[in-house]
């Protein structure tokens, strides 16, 4: 049960103008994004910002309305029938709620079996030899393949949906906010868990989440959404210390600070209005609740500047919000 390891050049995937549209909602609507072999790379933003649904997008859980998603290379939204469906191995998905993500008619090792059988990968030993190796890098003792997900805590059925979803040997997963449900002691243990695992399986992820705590301590990389559009991307390290879009520095002034005396000085920076407000499709769409927006900004459709190595930041005026 060896995985296709072709040789990669360039990002593991990509999306080109990618769009993922409701009827008139615009869930994604035009992103743009490289996701390196070996990243670790933070999607964040408020909810509804289209982070989790780029997420299915880029797992192939839905399709585009519009561009294009590479996976080593290979265009994902081409491909047909079985060779679509072997090609999905290679990226797995981790839900937000791992109770609803598990059958509840199945045994914890029948859960792990099943996208061996789907693929028809290896025989009875082999694939439960797999789901043994597989429990046991998780955190996960060996007699609970005989248990059903109600009789496993939170933090366990998370492990078992990370299990599963690296029974198929994938090269990227994509996590959609997998420590929300949980407690934050609970939380700690499951960061501790990928980044060994990511480690011992060579991984890549696409970590959506909401936390910029977890981003800072967890990704090499962050993408930062609003309203569908990715509106900074950089490395971590430099957004946190110098982000360029008026939205990211925003979300960024409200993250305590371990200093107790900076903590008492600080003064979050405090958006007007929803970022579900209306936008008529002009301009900038984080232009009515920027501080700092001018008449063009709601004019004209910002473009994608490098303002550092690695920093793209879609802005008329990068940099000109600062942190408090």
């Amino acid at each position: 049960m060896t995985a296709v390891t072709e040789p990669i050049t360039g990002p593991i995937t990509t999306a080109r103008a990618v769009s993922r549209h409701y009827g008139g909602t615009r869930a994604v609507d035009g992103v743009d994004l490289d996701v390196f072999e070996g990243d670790v790379l933070g999607v964040v933003g408020e909810s509804g910002s289209g982070k989790s649904t780029l997420g299915r997008v880029l797992a192939q859980l839905e399709l585009a309305t519009a561009g294009e998603v590479t996976v080593a290379g290979r265009n994902a939204l081409a491909l047909r029938g079985r060779e679509r469906r072997a090609f999905r191995r290679h990226v797995q998905f981790v839900f937000q709620d791992p109770y609803s993500a598990l059958n509840p008619r199945r045994t914890i090792g029948q859960s792990l079996e099943e996208p061996l059988l789907n693929h028809r990968m290896g025989n009875r030993r082999e694939r439960a030899g797999r789901v043994l190796a597989l429990m046991d890098a998780c955190g996960l003792r060996a007699e609970l393949a005989d248990r059903y997900p109600n009789e496993l805590s939170g933090g366990q059925r998370q492990r078992v949906g990370i299990a599963r979803a690296l029974v198929l040997r994938p090269r990227v997963l994509v996590l959609d906010e997998p420590l929300s449900a949980l407690d934050v002691s609970v939380q700690a243990q499951i960061v501790n868990l990928l980044k060994e695992l990511r480690e011992e399986f060579a991984l890549t992820y696409v970590f959506i989440t909401h936390d910029l705590g977890i981003v800072e301590y967890l990704c090499n990389r962050v993408a930062v959404m609003y309203r569908g559009r990715i509106v900074e991307t950089a490395d971590t390290g430099t957004a946190f210390t110098g982000p360029r879009h008026p939205y990211t520095t925003a979300l960024l002034s409200a993250v305590p600070v371990a200093d107790p005396e900076r903590e008492r000085r600080r003064e979050p920076i405090l958006l007007a209005g929803e970022a579900a407000d209306a936008w008529d499709g002009r301009g900038c769409r984080f232009a009515a609740r920027c501080p700092v927006a001018r008449d063009d900004c709601r004019t004209a459709e910002p473009p994608v500047v490098e303002t550092a190595p690695g920093q793209l930041v879609a802005c008329h005026y990068p940099g000109s919000l600062k942190l408090p």
